[in-house]
């Protein structure tokens, strides 16, 4: 989940070119595939495993091609199923905020919660830019019509431990500019819910 778990040692520490060509955190970059900022520490890519006798890493699924009947609609309903029923065993086990912007893709959460709703606190971090505005505008708005609560907490400005350790925990591993400068306000979220995020 994070290099960080990794002690250092001389032949695994910073890849520092490599840093620097990213520029992270202080960009939207991602390290690619099974990269790292660190030599030698790579990451497991999903839907593989990591053989101990040989420590390769070996593709579990798919093994072949997918069939592919070449129908978008039940494709886009069967993730639209898959997702309810996941959004549904987290609200039925925690109380849950979902984080709700003017995006895509917090609506379609939304949407796929719909038979939930009254189990969600949409949450939103106002940022001072442009996007934040619209995101808690849309956000109000969607959650005044739906009439579901919503937790739009005090600007802060994120303190530099809250960005240093934000970027520890996910072990300096994306760049991620509007979470790292959110992080404090993050913070208050009720730490007991879980928290759905497109």
């Amino acid at each position: 989940s994070t290099p960080n778990l990794i002690p250092y040692e001389e032949r695994s520490g910073n890849n520092e070119p490599l840093i620097r060509d990213l520029g992270i955190p202080r960009t939207n970059a991602k390290y690619p595939l099974e990269l790292t900022p660190r030599f030698n520490v790579f990451r497991l890519i999903p839907n593989h495993y990591l053989d101990l006798e040989s420590w390769t890493a070996v593709r579990h699924w798919p093994k072949g091609p997918l069939p592919d009947d070449g129908s978008v609609e039940r494709a886009a309903a069967t993730v639209a199923e898959i997702t309810k029923r996941q959004i549904s065993a987290v609200v039925t086990r925690y109380p849950t905020y979902l984080r709700m912007t003017a995006g895509g893709d917090s609506r379609m959460l939304l949407a796929c919660a719909k038979g939930v709703k009254d189990r969600l606190e949409l949450f939103t971090v106002p940022l001072p830019d442009d996007g934040a505005y619209l995101d808690v505008a849309v956000a109000k708005r969607i959650a005044e019509r739906f009439d579901i609560p919503h937790l739009v907490p005090k600007y802060v400005k994120s303190t530099r431990k809250d960005m240093d350790d934000f970027m520890d925990r996910i072990g300096y591993s994306t760049g991620e500019l509007r979470g790292w400068r959110a992080v404090t306000m993050f913070r208050k979220a009720d730490p007991a819910y879980a928290q759905l995020d497109g």
